[in-house]
C-alpha cells in the first residue's frame, strides 16, 4: 500500500513512470521514474547542484525483478527515459550509490557518462 500511495503522489507531482511487463502474464518486471529537478539533483542524502541554469530530467527509483536481471531491461529503460527527458528540453541525470556495481554497469551500458561523484557521511 505504501508503494502504491507513493506512486500516486509522484504521478500527481508530474513524475513519469515507465514500466516493463512480462508479455505472458502482464506482471511488472521493471519500473523507473523520471522527474524534473530545477535547482539540483536531489539524491537520498545530498543535493548535487546543476552545472548550469537548465532543469534536469532525473531518472530515479529503478527496480528490475531478480529473475529478469541481466537481460538489458535497465539500460533500455534508462535510454528511453533519457530520450524522454531530451524531448522535453531536459538534461538527463541518474544517480546510484558508489558501491552499487550492478546499477553502475547498467548505467554505463545505457551510454551514460559519469560526471560527478558525491561523497560524505551521515551525521549520527
Amino acid at each position: 500500500k505504501d508503494r502504491m500511495r507513493s506512486a500516486i503522489e509522484r504521478a500527481k507531482r508530474g513524475n513519469l513512470l515507465l514500466t516493463i511487463r512480462r508479455k505472458e502474464t502482464g506482471q511488472i518486471v521493471h519500473f523507473s521514474w523520471l522527474r524534473v529537478d530545477e535547482k539540483g539533483v536531489q539524491g537520498d542524502f545530498a543535493l548535487c547542484p546543476l552545472p548550469d541554469a537548465n532543469p534536469a530530467g532525473v531518472i530515479f527509483d529503478c527496480w528490475t525483478s531478480p529473475d529478469c536481471r541481466g537481460q538489458g531491461l535497465y539500460p533500455w529503460a534508462i535510454r528511453r527515459l533519457a530520450a524522454e527527458a531530451h524531448s522535453k528540453g531536459l538534461r538527463p541525470w541518474i544517480y546510484c550509490y558508489e558501491d552499487n556495481v550492478s546499477s553502475k554497469k547498467g548505467i554505463e551500458k545505457a551510454g551514460i557518462v559519469s560526471t560527478t561523484i558525491l561523497s560524505g557521511r551521515v551525521k549520527p
